[in-house]
């Protein structure tokens, strides 16, 4: 029963690839050029979902900023700001000295 089964679906198979093969045969002088401008667009889709799959993998890979996170930031630009016055301020009174 197996080989028998096996037998009828290597039939299908080949009965669809003769199908497939009258259908190019008819099809290819007439539509190859668009054919190949539809295979060129498919492409490019695919391309455009790979790279887009790639950007959403990117930004879902990147780690959550905490809140606690975003809080030290803020208050190391702070400092920073403060240090670059402070030196603008030294600066300053040295040029008066001067």
């Amino acid at each position: 029963m197996r080989d028998d089964l096996m037998s009828l679906f290597r039939d299908k198979v080949q009965n669809i690839e003769a199908r497939l093969e009258q259908a190019k045969e008819r099809l290819a002088p007439s539509a190859a050029p668009e054919l190949a401008r539809t295979r060129e667009a498919q492409a490019r889709r695919v391309e455009r979902a790979d790279d887009l799959e790639k950007v959403i993998e990117r930004k879902t890979a990147r780690p959550e900023v905490s809140e606690a996170d975003r809080r030290v930031k803020a208050i190391r630009d702070e400092v920073m700001e403060a240090l670059t016055k402070l030196e603008q301020i030294d600066l300053e009174k040295q040029q008066e000295k001067a």
